[in-house]
């Protein structure tokens, strides 16, 4: 089946390995980085739940995963199913817009580098409409290489299977577009998983802050 994703194929598989070299605990902490005890959080493209782990331990919380992958909500259902306070839908996030229902904490976690500009200024204007007043839109995106990046990065790079990869100005770019005022923008190193050095990527942090009334 050339073309279809390691996530799809081999489900169970990608998630070790994203636990064991995929840098699942700095991205984990990196959707974090801007958390405030916001209750409502929503993450856009959950896909298997591979970073929903990170939400298990907030109190108080409601969290709900989307995806647009269906066999990828079915295994994120199964795998928290003990968690009474998450729920997964496979929907995509103009259909969330389209509810109306609102957000305190609103998560893009690196998707937006497996679509075109259209489709990434689309998800970016949905995630808007459905973050509350006073509330945050956190996107963490791997940035492209950068010309000085060493071989390690370029190694890890050759597995990421997004095809389009951005710059920093690029992704800050998608957010004007998509008329979403930036916060800040930040630039991370991320480690494998198993160990903590050497870094194999660099992530690029965006938020965004709707202004309460």
């Amino acid at each position: 089946m050339p073309g279809v994703p390691m996530q799809s194929r081999f489900p169970y598989l990608w998630l070790a390995a994203q636990k064991m070299i995929g840098g699942t605990r700095d991205k984990s902490a990196l959707v974090l980085r801007h958390y405030s005890n916001q209750r409502r959080i929503i993450e856009i493209g959950c896909s298997l739940g591979n970073l929903s782990d990170a939400y298990r331990e907030l109190d108080g919380i409601s969290y709900t995963g989307i995806d647009i992958d269906n066999s990828a909500i079915a295994i994120a259902r199964q795998r928290f199913a003990s968690q009474k306070n998450f729920q997964f839908e496979a929907v995509p996030v103009e259909e969330m817009a389209r509810r109306g229902k609102p957000y305190d904490y609103v998560v893009i976690a690196g998707i937006l580098h497996h679509v075109d500009d259209r489709t990434a200024i689309g998800i970016i204007e949905s995630s808007w409409k459905i973050t509350a007043q006073g509330g945050v839109l956190i996107a963490s995106e791997p940035e492209a290489l950068r010309p000085a990046d060493n071989a390690i990065f370029r190694l890890f790079y050759r597995l990421e299977e997004g095809r389009f990869l951005r710059s920093r100005r690029q992704l800050a770019g998608l957010f004007e577009a998509a008329g979403v005022p930036v916060t800040s923008l930040e630039d991370h190193l991320v480690s494998p998983g198993v160990v903590t050095w050497p870094a194999v990527a660099r992530f690029n942090l965006v938020r965004a802050d709707r202004a309460a009334t």
